[in-house]
């Protein structure tokens, strides 16, 4: 009786030694990929990479975890290419604006009134230049060029001091602007003063003063509270950027071949994903800046003049670090 007991005990260990080897495997399986990105809480880019993340992570059965780091919490635009860069980071988001500092590749689409329409965007972005753009960037930095995030509309010319109705009634205000040269130009060739401030800062820098206004998308406005800080906005049409999604060299090859063309499949299935949702809710966010108390002007056609008219100079003025071949190819795609 008491060798049966002793078998069965030896039987019981022996095959809870098994199950423990098994779940111990299954979780050494399991590959926690970091995402940085700043969009906030319900946005377009946010929404965009909790889709990423379901849809990697049900291709993968679960060996790839997705671990999503929204806000700027990771990190901003620039740190998270250069922690994508020394494989600190091992997916980041930027914006296309934002990558000024490190290649001048997206510099086209920084130029005033280059796209036509935000579909005839996505043309662009969703395309055969695109596709080439994605992997030239990633070879030229260093990092793996994955898919483009939408973030919906044009930007708008925001701010807390006046209306404005044409580019004459932005003299004297500071306007925030980003890393590329190309925005800082469109502002001071309207006649306003381009003052760089970092991301996180923004808000800061319109509750005391430090700046006037913004020049950024809706989903930019609304998700990081600045409708809170300004009160007239001005639908100059113009500039509309994208996000890049990217992985590091280092994470892209440390997975199996197999993994790697579930990323690119998934990657694929969350471009057209975002380009479908981020549009439609450029409506919602403009209810959201009117509730808060803010004036949204359309300017009149011949209004629109005035706003256009600086593209040809800033066009121009750009002509040495922008490929004008790739410009007209890039207006000729959207015909």
């Amino acid at each position: 009786m008491k060798e049966k007991n002793v078998r069965g005990l030896i039987l019981i260990v022996l095959i809870t030694a098994i199950l423990s080897l098994q779940v111990g495997d299954g979780q050494a399986k399991t590959r926690k990929i970091r995402l940085a990105h700043t969009g906030g809480p319900g946005s377009a880019v946010d929404l965009t990479y909790i889709k990423f993340k379901e849809l990697l992570e049900k291709e993968t059965n679960g060996e790839l975890e997705v671990v999503l780091y929204g806000s700027g919490t990771l990190a901003g635009d620039q740190t998270a290419v250069e922690g994508a860069q020394r494989g600190t980071i091992d997916m980041g988001s930027a914006g296309t604006n934002n990558m000024a500092p490190f290649t001048d590749k997206f510099l086209f689409g920084d130029l005033p009134y280059i796209m036509d329409s935000i579909e005839s965007s996505h043309k662009i972005w969703g395309g055969e230049i695109g596709t080439e753009l994605r992997k030239a960037v990633g070879d030229q930095l260093g990092i793996k060029g994955l898919f483009f995030v939408d973030v919906g509309s044009f930007r708008v010319l925001g701010n807390n001091k006046k209306p404005v109705h044409v580019p004459a009634d932005l003299a004297g205000l500071k306007i925030r602007a980003t890393a590329t040269p190309v925005e800082q130009a469109i502002l001071k060739a309207w006649g306003a003063s381009p003052t760089p401030v970092t991301w996180p800062e923004v808000y800061m820098a319109l509750e005391q003063k430090v700046v006037d206004g913004t020049y950024v998308q809706h989903m930019w406005t609304v998700t990081a509270k600045h409708h809170e800080a300004m009160d007239y906005y001005t639908e100059t049409g113009g500039v509309q950027n994208m996000h890049l999604c990217f992985m590091s060299n280092r994470t892209w090859n440390q997975l199996s071949e197999k993994q790697q063309k579930a990323v690119l499949k998934v990657a694929a299935e969350t471009q057209a994903y975002s380009f479908d949702i981020a549009s439609k809710m450029v409506d919602k966010l403009r209810e959201e800046m009117i509730e808060a108390g803010g004036k949204i002007y359309y300017p009149k056609p011949e209004e629109m003049t005035q706003w256009k008219a600086i593209k040809d100079d800033i066009w121009n003025q750009f002509s040495d670090r922008i490929d004008m071949d790739f410009v007209q190819r890039v207006v000729e795609a959207q015909r």
